[in-house]
C-alpha cells in the first residue's frame, strides 16, 4: 500500500543519495499464500546514478518461504564499482503488470554503503 492508501500501486520507488564506493540492498520477500487471486508478475530494478544496473523478475518459485510465508533478509543487489569522487543516487523500483496483484511482494530491509 502506498502513502495514499492505494493497494494496487503498480510502481513503487525508493531513492537514496549517498557517497561511497559500494552499495548493497537487502530485502524480505512475502508470498501472498492466503490470497489465491494474487498471481501476477513483479519486477525489481536497481539504478545507480540513473543507469540501470540490474533487473529481475520476482516469482514465488525463486524463493524459499518459511512457514509464515516470508524469507529471511537477503542481499538482492550489490554494486562495488562506484566512483569514490562524486555523490551518487540509488533508485530501487518495484513494478507489477497490474492485471492481478503480484504473488510476491517485497519489503526493503536495509542498505549498506561503503
Amino acid at each position: 500500500m502506498d502513502e495514499r492508501g492505494n493497494k494496487d500501486n503498480r510502481n513503487l520507488v525508493a531513492t537514496l543519495n549517498f557517497e561511497g564506493t559500494s552499495a548493497a540492498v537487502y530485502m524480505i520477500f512475502f508470498i501472498r499464500a492466503l490470497d489465491s487471486a494474487s498471481t501476477g508478475p513483479a519486477n525489481l530494478t536497481f539504478y545507480i546514478d540513473g543507469i540501470m544496473r540490474s533487473t529481475s523478475s520476482v516469482r514465488p518459485e525463486d524463493y524459499a518461504f518459511n512457514l509464515n510465508n516470508f524469507t529471511p533478509s537477503m542481499e538482492v543487489f550489490r554494486a562495488s564499482d562506484i566512483d569514490p569522487n562524486i555523490a551518487h543516487s540509488l533508485r530501487i523500483q518495484w513494478t507489477h503488470g497490474g492485471v492481478t496483484r503480484p504473488a510476491v511482494v517485497v519489503a526493503l530491509d536495509y542498505i549498506e554503503f561503503a
